[in-house]
């Protein structure tokens, strides 16, 4: 008797010890999205004869699984990141500029992960981005906001010092499902302020004064080169910090399922289409940005089919096995059985905005822009009034194109107008986005 109560505690002991060891040995999950303000495609990817300016943070990106088509929703930060967040266009959920706050009754993936037993932590670089600006703060545990740069009062911070919080928000991740967001700010202007010399330049307000001044078109030149040196700079300096944190989500992905997914807002341009930094037009040096996953479900390699901002959040939940319905959008995970377009619209102006280009003109926005992005890459840009992309081709489908075209820009036109007043943000922040370059 004695010998079967030993063995039945025996088996009992044994079958505990493996549930425990079956327990132990499945790995708790991390998801991490990082954002970089402002970089351009090339700067990550390299192009024509121009190698990356990113080589530590490109050699982790092709381990993964890269986008050579993703295009964000606007050239524009916060418009763009509430797309991320909300897997909703801007003409859909309201904040289509700076300064507009995102509505509470638009859910997030941060609010839909914590529901579903995520710990959320965020570590924000910019003042666009913070809680009282953006409101992209919901469905956050932590939000980490603490900026040591820019004039007269701090607005932005150096990659120093967001990979300090970021290496904080690690050290005290708990839980066994974790996501978290870290954006970074130092590609946008002003540019040449990571060198700890001087405060960099801005380049309106020097492009405005040398057009002002008559300067030839090839002096124009010379100073755009001028920006894109301290830029490319900036972005080196990126590139050591970031590749801080890629070294550490690596070693820790040996205790922790490590999803990540790295992207830009926004590009900038450097006079590619007569003008120079971002926000004011949707040409491709400002819409194409690079964007890749690493996960132990993904093949790494490459992928050509277009995708844009808007996949981000049913990505994200893909990852964390939640469902959410996200009409519009799609997970990366998988490529598409049939080519998709990418959508997304120019920021919106409260008053006409002057734009001094390179051809020393001033241009006038006054009206609404939205733009697709076909299969093979072309971006056909309009209203419902007008198309600033043709097709070229003489055949049957160019010759209805425009007409399609016009159709569904009036969608998303009506779409927008439709929407109720988005809550503006006080004078005093309006303000404060003026002395970035952010509003006018």
């Amino acid at each position: 008797m004695r010998k079967i109560v030993f063995m039945i505690l025996a088996i009992g002991i044994i079958g505990t010890v493996a549930t425990i060891y079956t327990l132990s040995g499945s790995k708790p999950t991390r998801i991490v999205l990082i954002t970089l303000d402002t970089l351009r495609y090339d700067s990550m990817m390299g192009g024509k004869d121009q190698p990356t300016t990113m080589p530590l943070s490109r050699a982790v990106g092709d381990k993964g699984l890269i986008f050579t088509r993703f295009y964000t929703a606007t050239s524009t930060t916060q418009p763009t990141h509430a797309t991320k967040f909300t897997a909703m266009h801007p003409w859909q959920h309201g904040v289509s500029r700076n300064g507009q706050v995102l509505d509470v009754k638009h859910t997030t993936v941060a609010e839909i992960l914590k529901e579903n037993g995520f710990t959320t932590s965020a570590v924000v670089a910019s003042f666009p981005v913070t809680s009282k600006v953006s409101q992209f703060d919901q469905g956050f545990d932590r939000y980490d906001e603490t900026f040591t740069e820019g004039r007269k009062e701090s607005k932005y911070a150096l990659a120093d010092q967001i990979t300090k919080s970021i290496m904080r928000q690690l050290d005290t991740a708990e839980g066994d499902k974790q996501f978290f967001w870290f954006h970074y700010y130092d590609p946008h202007a002003p540019y040449g302020d990571t060198s700890g010399q001087f405060r960099g330049f801005t380049p309106k307000p020097q492009l405005e004064r040398a057009v002002q001044r008559g300067e030839s078109r090839k002096q124009l030149n010379q100073m755009v080169a001028k920006f894109r040196q301290y830029y490319d700079m900036d972005v080196k300096y990126l590139d050591q910090h970031l590749h801080q944190v890629l070294q550490r989500l690596e070693v820790e992905s040996r205790k922790y399922d490590t999803h990540l997914i790295i992207t830009s807002d926004h590009g900038e341009s450097f006079g590619e289409d007569g003008s120079v930094a971002h926000g004011k037009r949707i040409t491709h040096w400002q819409i194409h940005v690079p964007a890749f996953i690493i996960s132990p479900r993904i093949t790494p390699g490459m992928r050509d089919d277009v995708a844009g901002s808007i996949d981000i959040m049913p990505t994200i939940l893909d990852l964390a096995n939640v469902q959410h319905d996200t009409p519009g959008a799609r997970s990366l995970l998988q490529k598409p059985k049939q080519p998709t377009p990418a959508f997304g619209m120019r920021r919106t102006f409260e008053i006409p905005f002057e734009e001094t280009r390179l051809d020393g003109k001033v241009h006038i926005h006054d009206y609404d822009l939205f733009f697709i992005v076909y299969p093979d890459g072309r971006i056909f840009r309009g209203n419902q009034e007008q198309l600033l992309d043709l097709p070229q081709q003489d055949n049957a489908i160019a010759k209805t194109l425009p007409n399609a075209l016009k159709r569904q820009f009036s969608q998303f036109e009506d779409e927008l107008n439709g929407q109720p007043p988005t809550r503006e943000i006080d004078l005093a922040v309006i303000e404060e986005l003026k002395k970035l370059g952010y509003t006018q």
